[in-house]
């Protein structure tokens, strides 16, 4: 009796100790303050429970690889580079990238010569618009970044020199090359330098405001802060997460971002367009966005979507439903970039892992989900879902 009475404790006490050790090396998270959390799981879907429509674009071995419900396999809609590091236009009807080629020295700094700027159709892989481009830039003196206006002009700047001055940024008509005068007290096109270059400048979908990371040298220090991109003046001051991930409003009215608390305590934090705090959606704790394609708002600003992780364990996929102020675990986990329908009642994400993964695509209305296809991921890093243009 006593032999199995000590075997039963020993039993529990390896269990308690066991809880505790899990606790430390995967917290949970705790909603202390925010709005309510609910956990809803997806449910499988059959493929006659619903359909979608538009062409899910991602990057991949071949190009730019489309998969459309019409289409019994996916298929290559672009060739673009093996790396890419372009932009789709706001409707993801065009696709920009640089053509450069990059000097490295002893130093390890990289010189990128860009020559030309090529402009690729998601519609049909024979269209492509390059504009001859004469441009540099030096790493060490901050990555230069491109934005798509609207669907007919790319902000970029025309520039022989490594430092470029504002008055050199200019909008480009790719499809008749022609420019026009940019007018900037703020360099928007700023993207810092090596790996952080997406967590530096956050523009406005409007391009009037921006949350900008940079270091200041007369107070050597690096701070988040919101400016009027016209006339330069800073609005506010933001206690940002050191690679804070934001997310504006399609209306460029609010915006959302990965607010600091303290070391081990970080939220997702709602804010109008001049930076003053509005709310908090989210307690990250130690969580936190780790790519800026981890978290998005759909195109009619109902729904954030985002994925906190911890390190390197994968998280789930969390739903914000701005009208009834409550946040939802899908249970879902997509690896890292989703994207939203053109109507917003839908989400496209990955399987995690290398390989040949499934592409899946989660419908909200009955919040269920369905592979619709198949991609060859080589690396994460560069195979991934970018777009949904709605044809």
């Amino acid at each position: 009796m006593l032999i199995a009475r000590l075997r039963v404790f020993t039993v529990i006490r390896y269990v308690l100790i066991l809880m505790v050790v899990t606790c430390f090396l995967l917290p949970a998270i705790a909603q202390e303050d925010g709005w309510s959390v609910d956990e809803q799981c997806a449910s499988r879907a059959s493929a006659d429970n619903w359909s979608y429509n538009g062409t899910i674009l991602a990057t991949g071995y071949g190009g730019l690889h489309g998969i459309n419900a019409a289409w019994e396999t996916p298929r290559v809609v672009a060739r673009i580079g093996r790396y890419p590091d372009g932009r789709l236009s706001p409707d993801n009807r065009w696709y920009a990238g640089l053509e450069r080629q990059v000097i490295y020295a002893e130093s390890f700094n990289h010189l990128h010569v860009i020559e030309a700027i090529h402009v690729y159709s998601t519609l049909d892989n024979t269209i492509v618009y390059s504009v001859p481009w004469e441009n540099s830039w030096l790493q060490m003196w901050g990555y230069r970044a491109m934005y798509w206006l609207n669907n007919e002009h790319i902000l970029y700047e025309y520039s022989e020199d490594y430092v470029h001055d504002l008055d050199e940024l200019v909008m480009l008509n790719p499809f008749d090359n022609t420019t026009s005068q940019w007018n900037s007290a703020i360099d928007i096109l700023d993207g810092g330098s090596g790996f952080q270059r997406e967590y530096i400048q956050f523009p406005s979908p409007d391009f009037t405001r921006t949350v900008y990371y940079h270091y200041d040298t007369d107070e050597s220090r690096h701070y988040h802060a919101l400016y009027d991109v016209s006339s330069g003046e800073l609005l506010t001051e933001l206690q940002l997460s050191n690679d804070a991930v934001v997310v504006w409003f399609p209306d460029s009215s609010t915006f959302v971002a990965e607010s600091s608390v303290s070391n081990d305590d970080t939220r997702l934090a709602l804010y109008d367009r001049d930076g003053n705090f509005m709310t908090t959606l989210f307690d990250l704790g130690l969580f936190r966005i780790r790519h800026p394609q981890n978290m998005s708002l759909s195109p009619d600003s109902r729904y954030l979507a985002f994925k906190p992780d911890y390190q390197w364990e994968r998280q789930t996929l969390h739903i914000v439903d701005m009208e009834s102020g409550t946040v939802i675990d899908t249970c879902l986990i997509p690896a890292d970039s989703f994207v939203w329908s053109p109507n917003g009642t839908q989400i496209t994400f990955l399987e995690p892992g290398n390989g040949t993964q499934n592409v899946y695509i989660f419908d909200l209305s009955s919040w269920s989900y369905r592979a619709v296809g198949r991609h060859i991921v080589q690396t994460s890093f560069w195979d991934m879902v970018i777009g949904w243009r709605e044809n």
